[in-house]
């Protein structure tokens, strides 16, 4: 088997004991297995050290690639430990357990895992925050907090879970996530298990949406790791139902999709939140029998924010008309995909076969009925329910999460009573001040 340059064998052996005949030669490492009866098959135990795998891909964050040859029915049992393992990708047919900083990754077939460490970080909630901005770690914190607080809507929307007990999210000044990310997100989801996130999201009450929208797409990565098209639409519409949710638990205005302004008032000034993308292009899209979708990408520009928004729409009708548990069952067909996959519209055909539907939100024969459609989508807002979760790690297995939704709404309402008092002491201070001085 191929063997790496910088490689040392620490241990081998099979199930008769250690195995002494072995040899590398350029980069082939060659084993003899211990002599005895014949036998069908053998475990082949191999402890190894690699130095120079890991590459710094931001300050103090390292990230390793690491493959292993094997015949399509070998079974391969991997473990990375030493240093503080934060998140992880692998091939699909496999599946990886990430506990207390140990990583373990069970399947068959050739082997390709990436995955990174970092001795840098802070808890808060389900997320060790690697903070590289300028904001302080508390004001982060409390939307990651927050976040993990709604965790349980992306557990809703997939019904699967990671079987994890943190996930990693590194905060950037704007200026580096510009320059080592892009120009238009808020956030993305890094291969390796890394989440990324500009600072200035973090000024905003959205934040906590935005983190739950970036890890739907860690655990999308998982459910789909046979995707290797860049078609997206799936997992951004998924992604974005996410945020949507979050930010209606929160409390928070959210855009219309293709139709509708929103306009909102508070004491001071008057908001406007124009719709995501335009009513007209989508009936242009049916009108012209355009079928780009099925290979959209989040990094086309010139139908980016049409792309969004169809792809939420997508998701949102799909819900409404068939449930939650419609959405889970299909999420589940497309875990059990082993076979890569590369054709865009491929992709869209093996999605589309497991959710029984077509890609065609809101297509109706009138421009009456689309705009109704849309309206109705508009105004979807499904209560959160009890959901069977599938949790995926080298072993499988199903719990309920039933979400306790009184308690969050009651801390939320606090928080906004107290929020209310402080505006209204400052104010009354304020009033008090100007009284004296006019009355002098």
């Amino acid at each position: 088997m191929p063997f790496y340059e910088n490689g040392t064998v620490l241990s081998l052996a099979d199930s008769l004991g250690e195995i002494k005949d072995y040899k590398i030669e350029e980069n082939v490492l060659t084993i003899r297995t211990n002599s005895s009866a014949k036998r069908r098959e053998d475990i082949i135990k191999l402890k190894v050290k690699i130095d120079g795998l890991a590459r710094e891909r931001f300050s103090n964050i390292y990230f390793v690639k690491f493959s292993l040859p094997a015949e399509q029915k070998t079974k391969v049992s991997f473990r990375a430990y030493g240093k503080r393992i934060l998140g992880f990708d692998t091939a699909s047919g496999f599946r990886g357990s990430l506990k207390n900083g140990e990583l373990k990754i069970s399947g068959l077939g050739p082997f390709i895992t990436s995955f990174f460490y970092s001795e840098e970080g802070r808890r808060f909630g389900k997320f060790i925050l690697l903070n590289k901005s300028n904001l302080a770690d508390e004001k982060i914190g409390k939307s990651l907090e927050r976040a993990s607080e709604l965790y349980f809507i992306v557990l809703a929307v997939l019904g699967i879970e990671l079987d994890a007990n943190e996930f990693a999210v590194l905060v950037l000044s704007d200026d580096e996530y510009r320059e080592k990310i892009n120009e238009y997100s808020e956030g993305v989801y890094s291969t390796g298990g890394l989440i990324v996130i500009k600072e200035s999201a973090f000024e905003k009450k959205e934040a906590p949406a935005v983190v739950l929208h970036e890890l739907t797409h860690e655990i999308n990565a998982k459910i789909m790791a046979w995707n290797n098209s860049g078609t997206s639409w799936f997992d951004e519409g998924l992604a974005k139902f996410v945020e949507y949710l979050t930010k209606k638990q929160l409390g928070l205005r959210t855009n219309n999709l293709f139709y509708g302004v929103v306009q909102y008032s508070d004491a001071q000034y008057t908001y406007t939140l124009n719709p995501a993308s335009d009513w007209k292009l989508l009936k242009q899209y049916y009108d012209k029998n355009e079928q780009f979708m099925l290979e959209w990408n989040a990094d086309n520009a010139d139908v980016r924010e049409f792309g969004y928004a169809f792809s939420e729409l997508f998701i949102r009708e799909y819900v409404k008309e068939k449930g939650f548990g419609a959405l889970h069952r299909a999420l589940r067909e497309l875990l059990k995909i082993k076979e890569s996959v590369n054709a865009p519209k491929e992709f869209s055909k093996a999605v589309l076969e497991a959710l029984d539907t077509k890609l065609e939100p809101c297509k109706r024969e009138s421009e009456k009925k689309l705009l109704s459609c849309i309206r109705e989508l508009n105004r979807f807002n499904p209560e959160i329910p009890e959901t069977k979760v599938l949790i995926i790690g080298v072993e499988e297995q199903e719990v309920t999460k039933k979400p306790n939704m009184q308690a969050l709404r009651k801390k939320l309402l606090e928080e906004k009573l107290n929020a209310f008092s402080e505006m209204l002491m400052q104010f009354l201070e304020t009033l008090m001040r100007s009284t004296k001085s006019a009355l002098r």
